[in-house]
């Protein structure tokens, strides 16, 4: 019986992850500029070693998607792919830890609870934003297999794969203090070499970086960007310690997880605790939580790393100033109430006395996974709902973005492909080239196209000019 529940468990990762699939091939229909800028242009300028400007700063990202469409071919949704592969290996991850420290049957709930995430499953669908969500299971999940008296391979992938992910998404910084406690405490719980492993720990995970800096050739945007006042790990953001500006990025946060979606490509129609049942279990969460906090010792350490990675969250995020902010930025706030939501849903029955409390608590814990459920078909139907940040210049001429893309692509291999903008009297207007120069390009390049040039009209010299990455990276083009 023991064996066959085993196997079910494992079958519901797998509908787990047929569910986000459904999700993915249901956004097919629209493209928004910040999937095109992080799916396409950026690994298009990576594989001509320079990144784009200072805040295009998901180098690894890039480098993973260019290594995709030079060996399978590229198409504008190919990176919703390679993001849902990365999925599958986060949620088996996932449930491998799960199962691993809560055993099977405690399992479910919290895996159920968080594959239904509507945050995470809408991010899922945006080839970039939140990735960090599906980075850190995999993190941890490398943390809980190191054995220092086995060797150091498990760790160095650890810390390899760590910097990875910093350098795919910025807000894994934040779960980084946990992440190093952990590895700290349990090398020092194994009284292993300290001064050793923290050498390799050390040189492993700053290794990619520098690899990084070697590799792209205006390696000094990385550093700083003059021109945005930007570089490498600090996204579009500046930090501003004003309370004015603490409790506005607080105020949308509250409503990105309470109340409705709002901001900077968040668009969904049942947010993460919408309605008003999920908000009295959330509180019910912090409430055990902080009473686990001072009653188990046993506990003290992992509530406290959750509560550290939130606050630190909030804090920094919550003063920063970005025109774009939303919950993309708070997603290890997420990460943290779901820590703590497996906290309370394993232990309450363990310290609590009281069977008529467990039960009540038991009961409203179950009000978040079924708050996900009932979610989902709401927002999958929504899904398709036009975005307000879809592209509508280049990739709207047809049926589909991709069909539109195909069209430029085909004209491109018969003649030289000239770029315009004209508008409804027939006149030429200023209008953005660089994603579909990329897509165009990329197209020829990863597809092994034999292409002609691709022109856009410069409004400086009144002419059709030969496009490249040059004309933006020496700013003759805006960014």
């Amino acid at each position: 019986m023991q064996k066959r529940f085993k196997g079910w468990y494992w079958f519901l990762v797998l509908i787990l992850f047929g569910f986000q699939t459904i999700f993915i091939f249901n956004s097919l229909d629209q493209i928004r500029y910040e999937e095109l800028a992080e799916s396409v242009r950026n690994p298009f300028w990576f594989q001509n070693r320079l990144i784009y400007d200072g805040t295009s700063g998901s180098i690894f990202w890039y480098g993973i998607l260019a290594s995709v469409y030079n060996i399978f071919g590229f198409s504008l949704f190919t990176a919703k792919f390679v993001r849902l592969f990365l999925y599958l290996i986060s949620l088996l991850s996932l449930a491998a830890l799960l199962k691993k420290y809560f055993g099977v049957k405690k399992a479910v709930i919290p895996l159920i609870t968080i594959g239904f995430s509507p945050t995470l499953l809408y991010f899922n669908t945006i080839q970039t934003i939140g990735i960090d969500l599906v980075w850190l299971p995999i993190s941890l999940y490398l943390l809980s297999r190191i054995d220092f008296k086995k060797g150091a391979f498990t760790q160095i992938l650890f810390w390899v794969i760590l910097m990875f992910s910093w350098l795919s998404y910025p807000t894994v910084i934040f779960y980084t203090p946990a992440l190093v406690l952990i590895y700290g405490y349990k090398l020092f719980k194994t009284k292993a070499a300290i001064l050793k492993n923290v050498l390799i720990s050390t040189a492993t995970f700053f290794m990619p970086l520098i690899l990084t800096f070697i590799y792209i050739t205006n390696r000094e945007w990385m550093i700083y960007d003059p021109h945005l006042r930007n570089g490498l790990f600090r996204g579009a953001g500046l930090l501003q310690f004003d309370g004015g500006f603490f409790f506005r990025n607080l105020n949308i946060l509250s409503m990105n997880l309470f109340d409705r979606a709002w901001g900077y490509y968040f668009e969904l129609s049942n947010v993460e605790f919408s309605h008003i049942l999920p908000m009295f279990s959330i509180g019910l969460i912090f409430y055990i939580a902080v009473k686990v906090f001072f009653i188990s010792p046993k506990l003290r350490f992992w509530v406290f790393l959750a509560f550290i990675t939130l606050i630190l969250n909030i804090v920094v995020i919550s003063f920063s100033i970005d025109p774009n902010l939303g919950i993309r930025r708070y997603t290890p706030v997420i990460a943290s109430i779901y820590v703590l939501f497996i906290i309370c849903w394993v232990y309450t029955r363990d310290l609590q006395k009281n069977n008529q409390f467990r039960l009540i608590t038991t009961l409203m814990l179950i009000i978040i996974p079924a708050h996900h459920i009932l979610s989902f078909p709401v927002n999958l139907v929504h899904l398709k709902d036009p975005s307000y940040f879809r592209e509508m210049v280049w990739f709207n001429r047809s049926e589909t973005p991709q069909k539109s893309l195909d069209l430029a692509v085909q004209e491109v291999q018969q003649h030289d492909l000239d770029l315009i903008c004209l508008d409804q009297k027939n006149q030429p207007y200023p209008c953005r080239y660089s994603e579909i120069y990329a897509a165009v390009a990329g197209s020829c390049l990863w597809n092994r196209l034999q292409c002609h040039k691709i022109l856009g009209y410069d409004f400086k010299t009144k002419n059709f000019i030969p496009l490249s990455v040059e004309l933006w990276n020496t700013y003759y083009f805006g960014h």
